[in-house]
């Protein structure tokens, strides 16, 4: 088979995301593949995020990255990924968060390959692992991943969505985000297309992107109960055998990956800091 350059759609979601969208946007522009889409889904923002993302059409023009900003009202963050698919031209489609950034220049070379390897069954998704930082950049948590199984779904493993890569093919033939998950929606797609549906996914042991804590899943105690109820009830409307006992489980597998020492200094830092 001969190796083929797919086009690679980068979808991010934005919201008033003027502190952090630029590190995102250098991150995309400095990856040495050659083609790129980047598709910025931006819910209105009412701050400069629109102002720094349309600074970059000029970097973008240069290293003939395709630039694509689209900003409306939305559902929230999975009705804009819904629409950066929609949108999206690219062979194969993943997500950046507006405050998260590729670990090196690399990247999607290495997602490009991936999804060219050769074997007795065609790569249809990919994902890797991904690292938790604090403002200082330092570790927090890592997600080490591995080649996924139904049985690790059970134990309260997944792919970290912002590593996770699929052909677009794969979401016109199984769906896109459900709309009715407000935190665990990433989750359930996974879920199904990789246990319900079997799809064949490629695990790579490589850091794809580090992300800044703070999620709206890990934001306290409540979201995190909130996420995993959700992930309880993606298996059941999958129609997938769990038990309930899962919603307890799966928080448990996050405690070995956490730096606490940096963690606690993190939190520290947020109180004195008054939150921001």
């Amino acid at each position: 088979m001969d190796f083929i350059n797919y086009k690679i759609s980068v979808i991010t979601a934005t919201f008033n995301s003027q502190a952090t969208i630029k590190q995102t946007l250098d991150s995309v522009s400095s990856q040495n593949y050659l083609n790129i889409e980047h598709i910025i889904v931006d819910g209105k923002s009412n701050d400069n995020t629109l102002k720094i993302i349309e600074s970059y059409k000029p970097i973008y023009e240069a290293k003939n990255i395709k630039l694509i900003i689209s900003s409306k009202k939305d559902l929230g963050i999975y009705d804009a990924f819904n629409r950066g698919i929609e949108l999206s031209s690219g062979d194969l489609i993943g997500f950046l968060n507006s405050d998260d950034f590729f670990s090196n220049n690399n990247i999607l070379s290495i997602i490009n390959w991936a999804f060219n390897k050769p074997g007795n069954k065609k790569v249809e998704t990919i994902s890797a692992n991904l690292e938790y930082i604090d403002s200082r950049y330092q570790i927090i948590r890592k997600l080490q991943g591995r080649n996924i199984s139904k049985k690790d779904f059970k134990k309260g493993f997944h792919p970290a969505h912002p590593t996770f890569y699929a052909r677009k093919e794969i979401f016109n033939k199984y769906g896109k985000f459900d709309l009715s998950y407000k935190i665990a929606g990433d989750y359930e797609l996974m879920l199904r297309l990789l246990v319900k549906h079997n799809i064949n996914n490629l695990y790579i042991n490589d850091n794809f992107v580090k992300m800044k804590i703070g999620g709206v899943s890990n934001q306290n105690l409540k979201n995190i109960y909130e996420a995993n109820v959700e992930c309880f009830r993606a298996w059941k409307e999958n129609h997938l055998a769990i038990s309930p006992l899962f919603i307890f489980i799966k928080p448990l597998k996050k405690i070995k990956e956490i730096n606490f020492i940096k963690y606690i200094k993190y939190m520290i830092s947020k109180t004195e800091g008054g939150g921001s």
